[in-house]
């Protein structure tokens, strides 16, 4: 693992640099470097994907706190409760599971699971909520989302939204899905709560600084 996270090192430092020059590439072009790239950090997860390996990154690079976000078909949000309840360097960020609104969870009954979930979330110490609308594959204008928010407001969360529309299907269920653009409506719906603006609208991160000029409870 030492000798594969020392190869595999250099290798991710320049994907990382390159990264934010793909935005500039024709769209064509720009759509097949996405989906390629998506696969790019694989290899290093092999050798670089463990709490450990986390917690030496963190120790190595003076990082005091970090956000561990899950994902309810890879990294449970119960996993990641237990390991902020017992280690307080980490702050739990949950994610509504997609089977809330799948087969006969789509009822009237929905908004009070999704009030409850916020709730016992928070009583294991979880303040953020994250949304990934790219990955869910529903439209932001879901009454979904809308009670998400209403549950988080409720409890002063803050609310992280994973924006961006990369043409990854490789891994996203719509990926359009995820632009800047289609928030909108949130951010003055709930003026009080404060959205995190997660890898600032991807490709165009200038999207992302222009809505937060217009509303000051963004964050990039």
């Amino acid at each position: 693992r030492k000798m594969g996270k020392f190869w595999a090192s250099p290798v991710s430092r320049a994907l990382h640099r390159a990264q934010p020059w793909i935005r500039f590439l024709p769209p064509v072009g720009r759509s097949v470097v996405e989906e390629l790239s998506a696969l790019a950090p694989l290899s290093h997860l092999l050798f670089e994907s463990s709490l450990e390996d986390l917690i030496e990154s963190m120790e190595k690079n003076r990082i005091e706190r970090a956000v561990v976000l899950s994902d309810p078909a890879k990294v449970s949000n119960d996993r990641i409760l237990d390991l902020s309840e017992s280690d307080p360097r980490f702050v739990a960020a949950v994610r509504v599971p997609r089977h809330f609104v799948e087969g006969k969870a789509s009822d009237e009954n929905r908004r009070e699971r999704i009030f409850k979930f916020v709730r016992d979330a928070h009583s294991r110490r979880a303040r953020i909520l994250q949304i990934h609308p790219a990955s869910d594959g529903f439209d932001p204008t879901s009454d979904y989302y809308a009670e998400q928010i209403d549950a988080a407001a409720a409890h002063g969360w803050i609310v992280l939204i994973q924006t961006g529309a990369p043409k990854v299907h490789l891994f996203y269920r719509r990926p359009e899905f995820s632009e800047i653009t289609r928030f909108e409506t949130w951010f003055s719906q709930w003026p009080k709560t404060p959205f995190v603006i997660a890898r600032m609208n991807f490709s165009d991160p200038d999207g992302a600084m222009d809505q937060a000029e217009k509303y000051e409870n963004l964050r990039l």
